[in-house]
């Protein structure tokens, strides 16, 4: 086994424990940490919507680290920046699953993770892109503005054929770009908030994975349900 290899495959297993200890510890402390669990009582309202919160960044991390394993078998870990970018995004998880009981920033945490989602697409396209590139080959000691010109012609050509360019990277943008918008986008008055957004959130999650998996069938579905799941929450707006 070469050095590099070595080396990735040892940060693989620290990432793999890495996120163990953000699900076992962050779910499990939060749920023990809940009153109706020591008080042994039905939940009330806020600690519904915690619940609701907690469900929602569990089911995120789940589906990142199912996402990472499915991704680092192709692209392991030989740069230091996607290493220690993972780590960032399994603490914000860690960090999401802490703090389900503050309903004022968990949303936005959401949409940060997104937007480190496009920075690790960023470096992995400019460390491997001939995963990307499907009908073309590139050297591995490329410049940095060699570099640069990849990663903006594997962004300009995710967005047209998908039998010449994986379209990973367009995925992520539109997706990112909706959780952006959940950001700014008023709930509808006459539900509870925070049900309306844990749902929305969740189903952004459940349908960005489902994107990434069938991009080639289906290469314009995705910003198709973009569109919808956000015209949908500004009718409810409109109409609740």
């Amino acid at each position: 086994m070469s050095t590099e290899t070595s080396v990735a495959s040892l940060r693989d297993d620290f990432m793999r424990r890495w996120f163990a200890i953000a699900i076992s510890v962050g779910f499990a402390a939060t749920v023990v940490d809940m009153d109706w669990v020591k008080n042994g009582t039905w939940p009330d309202l806020a600690q519904q919507e915690q619940l609701a919160r907690l469900f929602v960044a569990l089911v995120a991390t789940i589906l990142s680290w199912e996402g990472y394993l499915l991704s680092i078998k192709k692209k392991p870990l030989d740069d230091l920046i996607r290493y220690f970018t993972d780590i960032l995004l399994v603490f914000l998880y860690l960090f999401l699953l802490l703090t389900s009981r503050f309903e004022h920033f968990w949303l936005n945490i959401h949409s940060l993770i997104f937007g480190i989602y496009i920075l690790w697409d960023v470096c992995t396209i400019a460390l491997y892109p001939e995963k990307y590139f499907l009908k073309r080959g590139y050297i591995k000691n490329r410049t940095i503005w060699e570099k640069i010109r990849i990663v903006v012609m594997a962004y300009v050509g995710s967005i047209g054929s998908p039998s010449r360019v994986d379209r990973g990277p367009f995925i992520t943008i539109y997706w990112a770009a909706y959780f952006a918008m959940l950001c700014i986008m008023p709930a509808p008055s006459s539900v509870n908030y925070t049900f309306w957004l844990a749902s929305a959130v969740f189903a952004g999650l459940i349908m960005y994975r489902f994107d990434k998996q069938a991009w080639r069938q289906n290469p314009y579905k995705g910003p198709i349900i973009v569109v919808c799941l956000l015209a949908i929450g500004f009718l409810a707006d409109l109409i609740l």
